[in-house]
């Protein structure tokens, strides 16, 4: 039911991966990076390049230097999607999914227990569901917005004072 852990070197290389291309999302340097999290240069491109042991305090440490999801970071290995990872960094849709999961098992206690697999997978898919149709909802506005006769940077100016003789 559950996907397999990676190996060792499939992690490594995910996590090469995920790290890099949040960083350059950011659009910081190696060096920029390393500065923010309190490291030397050299123990950082280790640990950007998943040479050293993973570790989730370092890894929480990037998320909060990098403001992006330690919880997609964590999920996007385990899923083997650096990609997953990359596109939660902003938004913290993994970190949020948690504290709404942490308020709801505050709210109902040990009945939490009681959700089989297929309550949670329908509740799930339907809430993706919902969002990806809000997402496409949101393209089509823009794009017609888009689409609306904007105005023409090329055509000479309007400005009224441009009407009149030198």
């Amino acid at each position: 039911m559950f996907p397999s852990s990676p190996d060792r070197a499939t992690l490594t290389k995910l996590l090469a991966t995920t790290l890099r291309t949040i960083r350059h999302r950011r659009g910081l340097t190696v060096k920029a990076a390393a500065r923010a999290m309190g490291m030397s240069l050299r123990s950082y491109e280790r640990f950007e390049a998943a040479e050293s042991e993973i570790r989730l305090d370092r890894l929480f440490l990037f998320a909060r230097v990098m403001n992006s999801d330690p919880l997609a970071l964590i999920a996007g290995l385990y899923l083997a999607s650096p990609r997953l990872a990359a596109d939660c960094s902003d938004n913290k849709l993994m970190l949020i999914h948690a504290m709404a999961l942490k308020r709801f098992n505050a709210e109902v206690g040990d009945a939490i227990e009681q959700l089989d697999a297929m309550t949670l997978i329908t509740a799930y898919s339907r809430t993706y569901e919902g969002l990806a149709q809000l997402l496409e909802q949101r393209r089509a506005w823009a794009a017609n917005w888009l689409s609306e006769a904007p105005p023409d940077a090329a055509s000479p100016s309007q400005d009224p004072e441009d009407d009149e003789p030198d």
